[in-house]
Parts: structure tokens; sequence; C-alpha cells
């Protein structure tokens, strides 16, 4: 994950005004005839609110305490990546030669 370049949100995101912001728009808008009769959807719209607002301020203790088992996670599947390519390896060596060699093996399907 530390190879990815870092981005931000505002790399790539569309106009207010576009036609996939408004097409949201649009596709939420029969939620609002529904919200009076079903006050559920704001008690739920609130509480992800308020539990995102609280992951939010409180990234940095999180991210803290995920390390360990994200790093742990990642060297248990480690031997798992490395058999899967062992595999992979013995099952390119047994295609065809013309398709063994190729750069993008999607290519030719």
């Amino acid at each position: 994950m530390q190879d990815t370049p870092q981005t931000t949100f505002e790399e790539g995101r569309a106009p207010l005004w576009s036609r996939e912001n408004l097409k949201r728009v649009t596709a939420a808008a029969p939620l609002v005839r529904y919200v009076p009769k079903h006050p559920a959807f704001l008690i739920g719209a609130l509480a992800v609110g308020v539990v995102g607002t609280l992951a939010w301020r409180n990234r940095q203790k999180i991210a803290a305490r995920a390390r360990p088992l994200l790093d742990d996670a990642a060297a248990r599947a480690r031997p798992m990546l490395e058999g899967a390519a062992a595999r992979g390896g013995a099952l390119r060596e047994r295609l065809p030669l013309g398709r063994r060699n190729a750069a993008d093996p999607a290519a030719n399907i």
C-alpha cells in the first residue's frame, strides 16, 4: 500500500452540476417523499453521520490500533500469495507458446 502515490480528493472530481451528480440527486429524490412517513431514514442518517464524524476525528488512533492487525494479516497472507504465484507460473508453463509470452494475457482471451 505504501507504493501507491498519494492523491487528493480534488483530482478527478466531477463538477458540482455534472451529469453524474445530477443523476445521484434524482435517484435520491423519492427518499424525500418517504422521510416524513418513516423517520427511521433521518435517524439512520444521523447515526451514520455521528459515527463517521467520530471515526474521522479519531482516525489517527484507529490507524495506530489497526496497524498491528494489518501487518499480521499481511504476514499470514504472504505464503498464500507465494503459493498462488507458483501455481500460476506452473499453469503459464502449460500454456501454448503463442499465449505464454504475451505481454497482456487478457488480450488473447
